[in-house]
C-alpha cells in the first residue's frame, strides 16, 4: 500500500534544501547520492507527489470494490479509504493554496 511516510517527507525536504543551495550538515558528502532521481527538481517532486496521490486514490477505489464484493477485510478497506480521503483533502488544500498564491501574484502592481 503506497503511502507518504515520515522518512519520505524528510527525504523530500532534504532534496529541496539541497536544490535551493542550503547545506544539510550531516549529508554534505551524500548530496550526490540521491537514489530518488525524479525528486531532484521541484517539478519532479510535484510529479512524484501527484503520481503517489493517484496511486493512493486508485488503491482506495480497488479496496472499496473488493470490500463490496466481499473479497477484502473490512479493516483493510477502511484503512485504504481513509488514506484516499486524507490524500484528497491534502491535494485540495494544496490546490487552494496554489490558486491563492497565483491570485496574489496577479494582483501585484508591476
Amino acid at each position: 500500500m503506497p503511502d507518504i511516510s515520515f522518512p519520505s517527507a524528510i527525504a523530500a525536504y532534504k532534496a529541496s534544501a539541497r536544490q535551493a543551495g542550503d547545506i544539510v550538515p550531516h549529508e554534505v558528502g551524500a548530496a550526490a547520492a540521491n537514489p530518488a532521481g525524479d525528486t531532484s527538481s521541484f517539478a519532479g517532486m510535484v510529479r512524484q507527489a501527484m503520481h503517489t496521490s493517484v496511486q493512493t486514490m486508485e488503491h482506495g477505489e480497488r479496496m472499496s470494490m473488493q470490500g463490496i464484493a466481499g473479497q477484502a477485510d473490512a479493516r483493510d478497506v477502511v484503512l485504504a479509504v481513509n488514506s484516499a480521503e486524507l490524500t484528497l483533502q491534502t491535494m485540495v488544500a494544496i490546490r487552494d493554496k496554489v490558486v491563492s498564491a497565483y491570485d496574489t501574484i496577479m494582483r501585484m502592481p508591476l
